[in-house]
């Protein structure tokens, strides 16, 4: 390890006079404390909201055959994620109970303020000061897995002031994340509503349609209700193709890096502002779509997810494949924004249709059945117009609020750095 790495999170010009420096091996020590009573504590998980009970009764998430080995925490005590330098997390327990012991327990001297180490640590996470000092190996786009080692952790240097200065510290950022994480909120608030509005607005329209005056008529399907008299209930089956995806063997090298896009369920999380997945997880080649059954899909189609969760949707342009998380909806008599804008509002109901006891997954056939209530091409091309220029302002008020949010926690991250590195001075006045 380059030692000197460490110093990187500190400006050294601006460091208190007055402050010590010091190993972390010297105020910090790994616990490896079992539980004698292992089978009757509380199961712990380290998550980026803090530490957390797990209920594993529910048989969710990775369940270990016996908590044996898990290593017991105490209330106050700080838990961290070394495995994961990117986007795991170090926070202090408010629980007793049992974690996992891939994580790293700290017990701390009665010197120290557990809640400024705390601080200290969590901002190394922010700063990607523990990821550039990690070990592992990084993919292209610098996700890698890294890994702190314990000599890398021990060896990792900081600079602290008095007991009691940090104590002032811990209790001015803790005013401040309070406050922060209220106003988070609010804001978070006002972005779901926004967002329970635009759903609204597209169901309204693709139910009802654009004329309110519209004689209506019964659906005969509950979860649609009445739709205007001249409309046509019908089948996805009748309106478009559905093809299942697949994955080429991963052991075998020329099945991938292709040019050909492979999307996946994760892969939803970057959906752009007017619908479409741009980005894939990988490219597959030629022989990978081959040998795999991935389908090729050869016009602007619509992607679902159809395993949990279900009913993710996104359109993705011509010339993609894609793996056995996804359905393809490529419309023929429909218009595919239409299309897209109906099912956008229907992932309960595809959830209800779903089944599985590894996993939850929506069937070919059900989606095949699935039933539309189709206008004819004129109106669906009136209420395609309307709802994208409608839809489009609730993203833009969507979009600054998340830019409030992203500014806000950036301030925070930013002030708890200037704290705990000495830059800016805690006094009594300012608590």
């Amino acid at each position: 390890m380059n030692y000197g790495l460490s110093k990187n999170f500190y400006d050294t010009s601006k460091i208190p006079k007055d402050w010590k420096e010091t190993k972390l091996k010297y105020i910090l020590s790994i616990s490896d404390h079992k539980s004698l009573n292992w089978d009757q504590e509380k199961i712990l998980s380290l998550t980026q909201k803090g530490i957390i009970e797990r209920d594993i009764t529910t048989n969710e998430g990775q369940i270990a055959g016996s908590y044996k080995k898990y290593i017991l925490v105490t209330q106050g005590e700080i838990c961290m994620n070394p495995m994961d330098l990117l986007s795991g997390w170090v926070d202090i327990s408010s629980y007793n109970g049992l974690i996992s012991p891939a994580y790293y327990t700290f017990k701390l001297k009665k010197e120290f303020d557990n809640k400024f180490i705390n601080y200290f640590l969590q901002s190394n996470y922010f700063r990607k000061t523990f990821f550039k000092i990690g070990k592992g190996v990084a993919s292209h786009d610098n996700f890698g897995r890294w890994v702190l080692t314990p000599e890398e952790l021990r060896n990792f240097t900081i600079f602290f002031p008095s007991i009691s200065e940090q104590n002032l510290i811990s209790d001015f950022l803790d005013t401040k994340t309070k406050k922060v994480e209220l106003l988070v909120k609010k804001i978070n608030k006002k972005v779901e509503l926004l967002k329970e509005q635009q759903m609204s607005l597209i169901d309204q329209y693709v139910t009802k349609g654009h004329n309110s005056n519209a004689e209506m008529k019964d659906s005969g399907v509950e979860w649609i209700g009445e739709i205007p008299k001249h409309w046509e209930l019908t089948k996805i089956k009748y309106l478009s193709k559905i093809e299942n995806g697949s994955t080429p063997k991963s052991n075998i090298e020329k099945y991938w890096d292709g040019l050909i896009k492979w999307f996946t369920p994760t892969d939803f999380k970057n959906i752009s502002e007017d619908g479409f997945l741009n980005k894939p997880s990988r490219f597959i080649s030629e022989d990978g779509l081959k040998n795999s059954g991935c389908s090729y899909v050869e016009q602007d189609s619509i992607l679902m997810t159809t395993r949990a969760p279900v009913g993710n949707i996104a359109k993705v342009k011509k010339g993609f494949t894609f793996n056995q998380g996804c359905k393809s909806i490529t419309p023929n008599e429909v218009n595919i924004d239409y299309l897209y804008f109906y099912l956008s509002t229907k992932d309960k109901v595809l959830n209800a249709l779903s089944n599985g006891t590894t996993f939850q997954e929506l069937s070919t056939v059900r989606l095949l059945n699935f039933a539309i209530n189709l206008p004819s091409k004129t109106e669906q091309t009136e209420i395609v117009t309307f709802l994208k220029k409608n839809t489009s302002k609730i993203k833009k008020m969507i979009e600054l609020l998340n830019t409030k949010v992203d500014r806000t926690k950036e301030y925070h991250q930013s002030l708890i750095s200037s704290v705990v590195t000495g830059k800016v001075r805690v006094t009594e006045d300012m608590v």
